[in-house]
């Protein structure tokens, strides 16, 4: 199995399936329905609200680091673009540092958007190192990167939030290496990725908001 080289937390965070984001143009992706293929939640401990989507962007948003061995990435993801909507929330994301001795440099963003009893998560990349996070152009991809985009829905458990990718390589062209079966948990103050089959897992403990 080829190791997970380069990662994102929601990313992976988003690892399911080809986003229905348009192919033309540059903008931000249109909420709509889940594109086909997309993973199947598992099941909920609490309802899902507009409320629910807010407590998952708080989760997600500071600066997170590595606490799992050969994991030293560091994540910040910023809440500095204002919502589109109440139930919709764009996060930008920047991922740097070493993961297994490999130089890491990723970026994009993460949309979570209220889908009744599930949050769809989905990460858009830029593939352009120099994109501003914190400006309008976060939100403006390339038919490339929109074409590459992946999500997975997370529902509530717990304290958190969990979700599971559906598929082998769904996510392989948004996050490099990101192949296989991967689950995603986050709680307050912590983020965990496992892969399913080889059980690799990458922890991540927020240091700041």
């Amino acid at each position: 199995m080829k190791r997970f080289e380069r990662t994102v937390p929601v990313a992976l965070l988003a690892v399911a399936l080809a986003s229905g984001c348009s192919s033309s143009g540059s903008g931000s992706p249109p909420s709509g329905a889940p594109p086909a293929g997309a993973a199947t939640a598992p099941q909920a401990t609490r309802e899902t609200t507009a409320s629910e989507v807010l407590n998952l962007a708080s989760m997600l948003t500071g600066t997170f680091e590595g606490s799992t061995p050969g994991n030293q990435l560091a994540v910040i993801v910023t809440g500095t673009v204002s919502p589109s909507t109440a139930t919709i929330y764009n996060l930008p994301v920047r991922v740097t540092g070493k993961y297994q001795d490999a130089g890491v440099r990723e970026q994009g963003v993460i949309r979570l958007e209220n889908q009744g009893k599930s949050v769809s998560l989905t990460y858009i990349p830029h593939f352009d190192p120099t994109a501003g996070l914190i400006s309008s152009e976060a939100l403006a991809f390339t038919p490339r990167e929109l074409e590459a985009a992946c999500n997975f829905d997370v529902v509530p458990r717990g304290d958190g939030f969990y979700g599971q990718t559906l598929g082998q390589t769904t996510c392989a062209r948004a996050i490099r290496g990101a192949v296989g079966k991967w689950s995603f948990e986050v709680e307050p103050g912590s983020i965990r990725i496992r892969n399913a089959g080889t059980g690799e897992t990458l922890r991540f403990r927020r240091t700041s908001k």
